[in-house]
């Protein structure tokens, strides 16, 4: 496996408690959410749920590109923007699709904070772009490149990586873990191989935002 995005970033970009800390807040709201599974009223999913998730990926973008470091990694991690991004997020978007479309079954816990309304729908919307842009730079960008350090094989970095956003998910029940698992483990793959997040978060962001229309 090529690892342009790896090798671009050879070395840890941030310590070993830096991402100890991340990957136990990953696996601790995992627990919790997965023990619960809150009915919200429509009136309440903008503030009780879009808004404070698309603070918390602000956070965890700040948290893993410049926090407790000298200077943003951001731009490195994310790599550079090429036309070619475009059909490969295409493709993949396709191929999410259609594995949904085939296997997918959402549960109770993801519809009930899906939009029905106008607002709802807008919002939505910029929180498909945090949670994107976010993920990617976390699990594909981030984690890849410290696991890699850790580990000393992208391979590992790119199976583990898969397997903290399954986790991170455990509250949409095993068949989505499943799939998520997947998903991450050909992300992570276009990702090093691509050396950019950028076909990948593009992805990430239309699928999700596709979602605010499947009410």
């Amino acid at each position: 496996m090529t690892t342009a995005l790896a090798n671009r970033l050879p070395r840890l970009v941030a310590p070993w408690w830096h991402t100890a800390a991340l990957v136990l807040v990953i696996v601790s709201v995992a627990v919790v959410g997965s023990l619960s599974s809150p009915g919200l009223p429509p009136s309440s999913r903008i503030a009780a749920v879009y808004v404070p998730t698309i603070i918390v990926q602000i956070a965890l973008v700040y948290w893993v590109s410049r926090a407790f470091r000298s200077r943003s990694v951001l731009r490195e991690l994310v790599g550079r923007a090429v036309l070619l991004d475009v059909p490969i997020a295409l493709a993949l978007a396709a191929l999410v699709i259609a594995v949904e479309l085939v296997f997918g079954s959402a549960n109770g816990s993801a519809l009930t904070i899906l939009p029905r309304t106008g607002p709802e729908r807008l919002v939505w919307i910029l929180l498909a772009v945090s949670v994107g842009f976010a993920e990617e730079l976390v699990y594909r960008g981030y984690l890849v490149v410290q696991l890699r350090a850790f580990t000393r094989s992208t391979a590992a970095a790119v199976v583990l990586q898969a397997l903290l956003f399954a986790i991170a998910h455990a509250n949409q029940g095993a068949g989505a873990m499943l799939r998520f698992a997947c998903y991450a483990l050909v992300f992570g793959v276009v990702a090093v191989r691509r050396g950019s997040l950028v076909p990948t978060i593009l992805c990430h962001v239309a699928i999700d935002a596709l979602a605010a229309f499947k009410t």
